[in-house]
């Protein structure tokens, strides 16, 4: 039967011809999401690279050694529980117990070494640049180039020549700076409206894990405060993340007893360096000494300042200044770049939005420039000690295949009796390099000294009180100078007397180790013994095999 006109009419119209433009809409399309972070995948692992060729290069030094001691390292008495490394941290540490904390954790489950500790560290490291870059996606969520700016912060803080060096520290930086980001990540979609009930609880965990795990966290969470006070939107999430915020307060309660004990030891001990040149420091070394390029990115913002997010950045860099140069006044905690390392991720993001508005001009080409020179100087900087070495305060440490070579020959050759003289740094890093020896000869009965200390009047730095109370009567002595300490041509007054002491009574053997950062020499006093071959480590053990 054939359809009447007025069925015909009441047909829906033929769809039109299938385009190839129409067949492939209808392919399924890779995510979004997942492209966005594609990426990203190589500059981690060049990042991995960079720092994990470090992770065996270095001897550890003073923090590091305070990182074994306050999280139970067996030498110090450890494993502890939770209440006893708690109450450790709380007697014998300046900081929170949440590094302490994370480490002991760490160590239970893979072993407490050099390396899982400072591998502990790069893989927080890279946590921090894969979290900012999705900080940087959210705060420029309404901008045009979001991926631009949020892919340029994550590169100008991972390739930070400062920043890599604490990728294989085992402290606490790399750990706080990603706290940070989550935090900010969080609270930002808390306030916008972008967070469920886990997210928010997820604000209360994450301040609560800033404030246990760095002194300047009690900063940034005050910050936050005053700003969710005075211009977060006010809506029922507003009531919501404030009532978050006041959880975190609650779950650092425990600590404010000890943390306003800390803070009036800080005010006696005055061991800050000046405030505004730390600053300049902080400026120079997290720019990979390019300055001038950070501050005119981030100065192209400010013809943004209406932004909310762009606002929310400058608020929190300026105020966090503020904050530590008043602190700084009447606490006097400020002696490393390190500890205002909060404002690296921040110093990115900010970069990244200057960045993005460059690309908004017919020069877009030129932001490729900025961003090769910051990544090259970072890569290249990260290779040697030579960068980090040069910002105020920094303690270097013991490069380690020649020191391992040298406490491998004395604790296998030394006796008792006989007395070991160190001098591989300035006489200002000697106390420091001293702790790191006693970590290394831990269960070795080796009779040593800071030789540039021997001649100081203070206890606590030099307990033998001469050179000739140390030696005593030793049968042999054995010196291990860097070579720019060695004895031949020095004036100093200590120098000349050790090498009178040597002349006079002792015979010196062959040089035991001759390496381009490390001399062991050993000398044998004259009529009571005699250079002897010197002996390799016990078969089948690798006595210092790693740091």
């Amino acid at each position: 039967m054939q359809p009447t006109l007025q069925q015909q009419s009441q047909r829906p119209p033929a769809p039109p011809p299938q385009t190839h433009a129409d067949t492939a809409a209808l392919t399924p399309q890779p995510s979004g999401r997942l492209w966005q972070w594609l990426w990203l995948i190589p500059v981690l692992l060049i990042l991995f690279w960079l720092g994990a060729r470090h992770l065996i290069t270095d001897a550890i030094w003073l923090d590091e050694f305070y990182s074994f001691e306050e999280s139970g390292l067996p030498h110090y008495g450890g494993p502890y529980n939770l209440i006893e490394l708690w109450g450790r941290t709380a007697t014998i540490s300046n900081w929170p117990p949440g590094h302490n904390t994370i480490l002991s954790t760490w160590f239970g489950f893979v072993g407490p070494s050099t390396v899982a500790g400072r591998a502990l560290s790069l893989w927080f490291g890279l946590l921090s640049v894969a979290m900012l870059y999705r900080l940087g996606l959210e705060l420029a969520r309404d901008q045009a180039r979001p991926r631009l700016i949020a892919g340029s912060a994550a590169l100008l803080m991972g390739f930070s020549a400062i920043y890599i060096h604490y990728y294989h520290d085992m402290r606490v930086y790399t750990i706080f700076v990603f706290l940070v980001c989550l935090t900010l990540w969080l609270y930002w979609r808390a306030i916008n409206g972008r967070a469920g009930r886990r997210m928010r609880i997820g604000v209360a965990l994450a301040l609560a894990g800033v404030l246990y795990t760095h002194p300047t966290g009690q900063l940034l969470f005050g910050i936050l405060g005053v700003y969710h006070v005075l211009f977060a939107p006010r809506a029922h999430r507003w009531r919501v993340t404030f009532q978050m915020m006041v959880a975190a307060a609650l779950l650092y309660l425990p600590w404010v007893g000890v943390m306003l004990l800390r803070i009036v030891q800080e005010i006696l001990e005055l061991r800050g360096l000046d405030p505004i040149g730390i600053l300049q420091a902080a400026l120079y070394s997290y720019s990979n000494g390019l300055p001038l390029i950070l501050v005119a990115l981030a100065a192209l913002t400010l013809t943004h300042i209406r932004q909310r997010a762009v606002a929310f950045l400058w608020y929190l860099v300026v105020t966090f200044v503020i904050a530590v140069l008043v602190t700084n006044v009447w606490a006097s905690f400020l002696f490393h770049i390190r500890l205002i390392m909060l404002l690296l991720p921040l110093a990115g993001l900010l970069a990244g939005f200057g960045l993005a508005q460059i690309a908004r001009t017919r020069l877009r080409w030129v932001i490729a420039v900025p961003l090769a020179a910051w990544i090259a100087l970072g890569s290249y900087y990260s290779l040697t000690p030579e960068f980090i070495e040069s910002t105020p305060r920094h303690i270097p440490a013991i490069p380690w295949p020649s020191f391992a070579e040298t406490l491998t020959t004395l604790t296998t050759n030394a006796d008792p009796a006989d007395a070991v003289l160190f001098q591989l740094a300035e006489p200002l890093h000697a106390k420091p390099n001293e702790y790191v020896i006693k970590h290394y000869t831990y269960g070795f009965d080796l009779h040593f000294a800071q030789f540039a200390l021997l001649d100081w009047d203070i206890p606590y730095y030099n307990p033998f009180g001469s050179l000739e109370a140390f030696v005593g009567t030793a049968p042999r002595i054995w010196t291990a100078f860097a070579p720019q300490f060695a004895l031949a041509g020095r004036t100093d007054p200590l120098a000349v007397d050790l090498t009178v002491l040597l002349a006079s009574a002792y015979t010196h053997c062959p040089r035991v180790i001759e390496r381009a950062d490390l001399q062991l020499d050993l000398y044998v006093r004259t009529g009571a013994a005699v250079c002897t071959e010197i002996l390799p480590p016990p078969a089948q053990t690798a006595l210092f095999a790693a740091p």
